[in-house]
């Protein structure tokens, strides 16, 4: 009788998950929706596309006009560029700061858990995917810029490394390199 009412209890405690992730999945997906109408499916600035041809040429660094940014995401779009193809470079960013905002959660995630603020993923995630992913899946360099000033964060305050201070620098290092 006992083990009966615990194995409905889990069976509930697992509906309810899978209620949350769906609920969880809708919203954001929702969200997602109305941000590709508003902003469009871009992920990075089109213009940069010519400061692309630049760097192939090894002009780039000659002062051109319009090529205002930060170095990292030039050189993540030139690879994407050589590794795809220029028809395919948006969708492909678009997937790189899915990916990357991904790995952030889960670094979130483990900070949230050390914290000991939730016990349950679904108002971090929630939170996470209203007010980072929606308002950075269309713009690579905030991806990248909030992705790694999050992680010299986390190791400044939650990791106890020897060498903890150069891998924040390091990281703070990139992020200023990823957004101007």
């Amino acid at each position: 009788m006992v083990e009966k009412k615990k194995q409905e209890t889990e069976q509930q405690g697992k509906k309810q998950q899978w209620l949350k992730i769906l609920a969880l999945l809708l919203i954001l997906g929702f969200m997602l929706y109305k941000a590709e109408n508003y902003f469009g499916w871009i992920g990075y600035r089109e213009t940069w596309t010519i400061c692309v041809d630049y760097m192939k040429q090894g002009v780039f660094w000659g002062g051109q006009p319009h090529c205002e940014g930060a170095l990292l995401p030039f050189y993540i779009i030139g690879l994407l560029d050589t590794l795809v193809g220029r028809e395919q470079v948006q969708i492909a960013t678009i997937m790189l700061s899915t990916i990357i905002s991904m790995l952030f959660f889960w670094i979130f995630w483990k900070a949230v858990k050390r914290e000991k603020l939730d016990e349950d993923f679904f108002l971090p995630a929630l939170l996470f995917g209203l007010l980072f992913y929606i308002n950075t899946v269309t713009n690579l360099e905030a991806v990248l810029n909030s992705f790694f000033f999050f992680c010299a964060y986390y190791l400044l305050f939650y990791s106890e490394h020897k060498w903890k201070y150069y891998a924040a620098g390091i990281f703070l290092f990139l992020s200023i390199i990823s957004k101007i």
